[in-house]
């Protein structure tokens, strides 16, 4: 049995849809910060009023990268173990 053009057509578009790439979307230092804050706030019993003030204080001493922000809480005096 042939194939008929819109047949045809139709298999195209559902190949198409099924190959489309996936967007992958890239977080900023301030969301990769949030989404660290999320966890560290359950983990090590933290107040969530602290948030801004350890961000800045983690811009300010270069402790604003992703592997630092640990490092960054026990800089700012936090009892982290």
């Amino acid at each position: 049995m042939a194939k008929t053009k819109k047949q045809e057509e139709k298999q195209e578009v559902i190949l198409r849809k099924k190959v489309a790439p996936v967007r992958v979307r890239k977080l900023t230092i301030a969301q990769k910060f949030d989404n660290f804050w999320i966890k560290a706030v359950r983990k090590y019993n933290l107040k969530s009023e602290l948030k801004m003030a350890i961000w800045e204080h983690l811009k300010s001493y270069g402790f604003d990268s992703e592997d630092s922000f640990l490092d960054g809480l026990k800089h700012f005096g936090l009892k982290i173990k």
